[in-house]
């Protein structure tokens, strides 16, 4: 057995708001040969109509496994940016981005690491 805490059942992810279903079928009509690969912080209507859904641990696996050279990348334009450098696909990318990240600034991580030297930075793509 396990504690589930659910502080909200009402919250959400800003970034997964940044796209709708709709949105998306929009932007696949004007690029019919991508494919459309999603991060999983996506709502389910999302999901469903992109091909594939990948994490932040096995994005670039997937990208790199598709028979595609267009990848229209949604939601994080920050993972597509990443994902990017370490592949010769053809990235495109749509314009979210999570505002909790985005505020974590490079300065803000150096100051800490001068207060805590021995401190370890962990982060993800």
């Amino acid at each position: 057995d396990k504690v589930v805490l659910l502080p909200d059942i009402h919250a959400g992810c800003p970034m997964a708001d940044m796209i709708t279903a709709e949105g998306l079928r929009q932007r696949k009509g004007e690029l019919p040969r991508a494919t459309v690969v999603c991060y999983i912080n996506s709502s389910a209507e999302v999901k469903a109509e992109s091909d594939v859904c990948c994490t932040s641990a096995n994005a670039v696996k997937v990208i790199e496994s598709l028979d595609t050279e267009e990848i229209l990348f949604v939601p994080d334009q920050y993972l597509g940016h990443y994902i990017s450098t370490k592949t010769d696909k053809k990235m495109i990318l749509w314009p979210g981005f999570c505002p909790t990240h985005i505020r974590i600034q490079p300065q803000y991580i150096t100051n800490l690491k001068q207060e805590y030297p021995q401190a370890k930075v962990v982060v993800h793509p």
